[in-house]
């Protein structure tokens, strides 16, 4: 059911792909909602004021997470990007992200443990490299990050017994141990200076102003 295909310059996991030219009619029909990044993108694209920033964006993927996202990537930054939530992305969206080559990991109904897969690889920019700035709409990569640094930090954690601990932190630890030893959770905090919860041009603008 799930594609994940892997290039030299993006990869995604997306419910399907071909679903990008209904995903591309509902954005046009939403052009008064995204006209503030359409603005932004008109005034900065030509300087490309963030080549070279890496930024993970974690977002509800309607018309505006989209907006944002592609925004993001014509100023210039290398740009991946997963749900807010389990149940917040409209495929149909997500897909045009992936056919435009954004790097994105999302799709409508994933489980918790999916869910903590694709906010890993949307942290994930190779050779260990972590996010620049991260936009966050729901705090779960903070919750992430921080959890790592705690992992990292005293190794009994991992052995603990979760049994009877919510499923989202099942979850959660379940993806830490998976890559224990493989991420340096006080690198990427470290490196991910600026870090935004609203997903909106204002918040671009910050990303911009901080480089």
């Amino acid at each position: 059911m799930f594609e994940y295909v892997d290039q030299t310059n993006y990869t995604y996991k997306v419910a399907d792909v071909n679903l990008a030219t209904a995903g591309r009619d509902i954005i046009a029909t939403a052009a008064a909602d995204t006209a503030s990044f359409a603005a932004l993108k008109e005034e900065l694209e030509a300087q490309a004021p963030l080549k070279g920033v890496r930024v993970t964006c974690s977002v509800s993927l309607g018309a505006q997470g989209v907006a944002l996202a592609e925004t993001l990537k014509a100023l210039g930054a290398t740009v991946r990007v997963c749900a807010a939530s389990t149940t917040s992305t409209q495929n149909e969206l997500a897909a045009v992200l992936a056919a435009d080559e954004v790097s994105i990991f999302a799709w409508k109904g994933e489980s918790l443990a999916e869910f903590w897969w694709c906010a890993r690889k949307a942290l994930d920019f190779g050779d260990n490299a972590g996010p620049d700035a991260i936009i966050d709409e729901a705090g779960k990569l903070q919750l992430l990050i921080s959890e790592g640094e705690r992992f990292a930090d005293d190794f009994d954690l991992y052995g603990q017994n979760y049994s009877e601990a919510p499923e989202e932190t099942m979850e959660l630890v379940e993806l830490l141990r998976m890559v224990r030893g493989r991420v340096d959770w006080h690198k990427v905090a470290a490196t991910a200076k600026t870090r935004l919860a609203e997903p909106t041009a204002e918040s671009i603008r910050d990303i911009v102003a901080a480089k």
